[in-house]
């Protein structure tokens, strides 16, 4: 499966997205909630050994929080805006397929939000020395990006298919929010099978895989026009 995508519109998108005060100030904000409600000195994790448990929780549940609501302050700029402001209308006019506009949205997405995680683990390291790592964590970290990518295909066909697209930012926040406190009310805890990781990673790229190669049968260019 191979995803192409327009270089000329993923550069507007990126310099869209880190030129607005309000996109970076909302980053901001979710780094400074999702570092200092675990490792600050009131954190869930402050008084807590970093053992294996710790780290594998932290990628299943923070690590999820923190791409989905990176992922929900770019869905709000690349997805949610251009429908509402009927720009989608006026690209699909061009030559522009509504495959390579669907690939190189989500392109977008996830590489902001992959970009952020890495800066909320730099964050962590430089302010509290805390270093995710273990067996436990990476395979929680996979199931995490899946996740991440998973949903974000999916509201790119949303985006595309529905009239209430701007709902998708809302979405994303709850979804986010939910994981992050999750992940806080359990202390980070929780008892997760070691098989858990590993079929989350399995499911979610299988939906992934089949989202792209039936995307042609889920959408048309006068389905996106159109709605």
């Amino acid at each position: 499966m191979k995803i192409n995508i327009d270089r000329a519109l993923f550069r507007f998108q990126m310099r869209m997205m880190l030129s607005d005060r309000t996109a970076l100030v909302q980053i901001l904000i979710v780094h400074y909630l999702t570092n200092g409600l675990v490792f600050g000195k009131k954190g869930v994790a402050a008084a807590a050994a970093a053992d294996a448990a710790l780290w594998t929780n932290y990628g299943l549940f923070m690590c999820s929080g923190v791409l989905v609501l990176a992922g929900a302050v770019c869905v709000g700029y690349t997805l949610v805006k251009p429908r509402s402001f009927r720009m989608v209308e006026l690209m699909l006019a061009t030559p522009l397929s509504l495959r390579r506009l669907a690939a190189t949205s989500f392109a977008s997405c996830f590489l902001f939000s992959l970009v952020n995680l890495a800066v909320h683990f730099g964050v962590i390291w430089f302010r509290f020395g805390a270093v995710p790592c273990g067996a436990g964590f990476y395979t929680a970290l996979a199931a995490a990006l899946a996740f991440s990518a998973f949903l974000l295909s999916c509201a790119v066909v949303v985006s595309l298919t529905r009239k209430d697209a701007d709902q998708l930012h809302a979405v994303f926040l709850l979804v986010g929010m939910i994981l992050a406190v999750l992940g806080l009310f359990t202390r980070l805890r929780l008892d997760i099978p070691y098989w858990l990781p590993y079929s989350l990673v399995t499911g979610l790229s299988l939906g992934f895989v089949f989202l792209w190669a039936n995307f042609h049968r889920l959408l048309t260019k006068e389905k996106a026009v159109l709605a």
